[in-house]
């Protein structure tokens, strides 16, 4: 079944791995088996019939797979569906899976083929003698030798696909989750009897997920976090003082940082009433730590803002207050960096070392 396909993490291409081999069995001779094991939905008729078994519920389980990567639901239960046990079982026995406009005729044959329902008349059974030779019957497929890739249709190189030297056509971020909404996670989660309300569901919105595009989130994110703390105006917990007025009165408006602290440019400023006479800072002391301050906010909005505080000609001043805190966000801003190179340069040196492939050939 899918969940138990893993990605390689230390693989750069992305290659993935089956994993959850607790209840594999290796056959000896081809003798066939008996035992009622699997998940629901993926067992072939032969398991759900408590019948004998051998390698054919193998490829039945990899055209269930194929089918639901193609369709987007598995052939025996519609995606969501609330249905029990007993009947999904009877639908694998007596039920036949359906095909849409997703299907090429290619893939078509091949998941008949794989679903058969009679074992002996199964893709990858019909030759009689060791296991590979059903692995070669699959690789004769046409879906399989008219493959279709970037340069056109060619037959699938095996070797260098078993050997790591294939490069996939997608490759998911593992810092993303490919989900659209909460439910799909709950779908395949394992803790089962939990309700789900609307802080749950607004936790979430703020996820990097892989169906909705990393700008979109951020302008998100950004529009909420700009309501809470006031950056679209003065702080919303702070009325406009009579000085900002009367500094309006003066120049046409007020220069306001991004905390709501009123400053102003300060080179001919200095009876304005509302000037901060202590904590002053050089200019470029001033633009790093907005700047960074800015960067922490990661909006459109801080860096207008930001720029408006920022004057070339003059200096811009702190209060006490401020600039200590401007200060340690620019510490923090410079560590993260740094730490960031750091990984950076402990990735470049894992790529470097030669891979055991690598190693085998150089032998």
């Amino acid at each position: 079944m899918p969940k138990t396909i893993s990605k390689n993490q230390s693989d750069s291409n992305s290659h993935v791995r089956i994993s959850d081999l607790g209840l594999a069995v290796e056959l000896k001779d081809n003798e066939p088996i008996k035992g009622r094991v699997g998940t629901v939905g993926y067992m072939a008729p032969e398991i759900v019939k408590n019948d004998r078994y051998s390698y054919g519920v193998d490829w039945w389980g990899l055209g269930c797979l194929i089918y639901e990567m193609i369709e987007g639901k598995a052939p025996f239960r519609q995606r969501k569906e609330k249905v029990k046990r007993e009947e999904v079982e009877r639908r694998v026995r007596e039920d036949t899976e359906k095909y849409g406009e997703k299907f090429t005729d290619a893939a078509r044959t091949l998941c008949r083929g794989l679903l058969h329902k009679e074992p002996t008349l199964r893709l990858g059974c019909r030759r009689v003698g060791r296991p590979e030779d059903g692995a070669e019957e699959l690789k004769a497929h046409p879906f399989f030798t008219q493959a279709e890739t970037r340069t056109g249709r060619e037959p699938v190189p095996w070797k260098k696909m078993e050997a790591g030297k294939l490069a996939p056509p997608f490759c998911p971020d593992p810092h993303s989750v490919y989900a659209k909404d909460v439910l799909d996670i709950e779908q395949f989660s394992t803790v089962k009897g939990v309700r789900l309300d609307d802080s749950d569901n607004s936790f979430y919105e703020k996820f990097n997920t892989g169906s909705v595009s990393i700008p979109w989130q951020n302008e998100n994110i950004e529009n909420r976090s700009n309501t809470e703390i006031g950056l679209n105006g003065t702080d919303k917990n702070t009325s406009e003082s009579s000085d900002c007025q009367q500094c309006k009165a003066k120049h046409g408006k007020c220069k306001c940082d991004l905390s709501g602290q009123e400053i102003i440019e300060g080179a001919n400023h200095n009876d304005d009433p509302h000037r901060k006479k202590s904590g002053t800072t050089s200019s470029d002391e001033n633009t790093s730590a907005l700047k960074a301050e800015d960067k922490g906010r990661n909006g459109p909005r801080a860096s207008m803002a930001a720029a408006a505080c920022i004057d070339g000609s003059a200096a811009t001043e702190l209060s006490a207050e401020d600039a200590p805190l401007h200060r340690r966000q620019t510490a923090k801003a410079e560590s993260a960096i740094q730490q960031h190179q750091q990984q950076l340069k402990q990735l470049i040196e894992e790529q470097r070392k030669p891979s055991k492939i690598d190693e085998i050939e150089a032998n």
